[in-house]
Formats: C-alpha cells, sequence, structure tokens
C-alpha cells in the first residue's frame, strides 16, 4: 500500500529552524525507526523557500 503525506507549515513554525526539533524529526523518520512500525520511506522531498 502507498501512501502520500504532504505537510505544511509557516515558516516560522518550521522544525527546521530548531535543532532540537530537527534531531528529533530525524531519529522518527529514520530507515531504521520506520522499519520498526513496518514502513518504509520511499522518498522524502523538503522545500526551503
Amino acid at each position: 500500500m502507498l501512501f502520500s503525506v504532504a505537510f505544511s507549515h509557516k515558516p516560522a513554525d518550521c522544525p527546521a529552524a530548531d535543532k532540537t526539533q530537527m534531531e528529533g524529526l530525524t531519529r522518527l523518520l529514520s530507515p531504521d525507526s520506520l522499519k520498526g512500525r513496518g514502513i518504509r520511506l520511499v522518498e522524502g522531498y523538503v522545500d526551503k523557500l
């Protein structure tokens, strides 16, 4: 099964602007973390405006 997830936010709320949030997001979306949940991330894209 394939799912597409879109996530958007205001620039001021960007998790990439906060080191702690970015590290947590990176861990959450890591292949090892996702594999433990039975998820395989096929592609990811971040648009920096």
